[in-house]
């Protein structure tokens, strides 16, 4: 049985909840976006993150693993719940891990602090992820980091709208999907 391709979801104004996102259910059943090493490199290049080689099946599990810890400790963040110290010593040994890889330029009278264009190894990619997921949890505001209000939907996202007012992944997928119930309901 072929598996239907679930396009890669960049809606969650995060890249570590966009990794975590990776995850998804389609049709009441899990798909793992990043099933294989060229899944997850694929992602990695819409996420705009260029490895320097191809991922070996132990890093891959590491990949998963990092996720797994995530999605975790994010899930714990939204529910109002005490995180496994598992999960966050798997996220702070990536952490401990993460170099930036920056470069200083000088450009008329005025200095640049960008990061380089230079593929980053495996290692330094579940740093950096790791390291975005550690900066979110420790900067974000109640009642950012949400699920989506769909029961149905595994997806998160960080709410940066005004008053904290987002409900679904995406308006274009769940949101339109509720708005069609509500009024099937009205008419009924």
């Amino acid at each position: 049985m072929s598996q239907t391709r679930v396009d890669f979801q960049f809606l969650s104004n995060d890249t570590a909840i966009d990794f975590v996102n990776t995850l998804v259910m389609d049709k009441d059943t899990p798909v793992d976006l990043v099933a294989n090493s060229t899944d997850f490199e694929a992602w990695l290049r819409e996420a705009g993150m260029t490895p320097s080689r191809s991922f070996t099946d132990d890093e891959l599990e590491a990949v998963r693993g990092l996720r797994t810890a995530l999605k975790a400790v994010f899930d714990a963040q939204v529910s109002g719940s005490t995180p496994s110290s598992q999960h966050i010593a798997v996220i702070d040994r990536h952490v401990s891990s993460y170099t930036p890889n920056m470069q200083l330029t000088y450009t008329g009278n005025n200095f640049t602090l960008s990061p380089r264009d230079d593929a980053l190894t495996p290692e330094a990619i579940l740093g950096k992820l790791a390291h975005i997921g550690a900066e979110l949890l420790a900067s974000v505001k109640d009642g950012a980091l949400k699920s989506c209000s769909n029961p149905q939907c595994v997806l998160m996202y960080k709410d940066t709208s005004r008053g904290l007012k987002r409900r679904w992944c995406s308006m274009k997928t769940c949101g339109n999907r509720a708005k069609v119930a509500t009024f099937r309901d009205g008419l009924s």
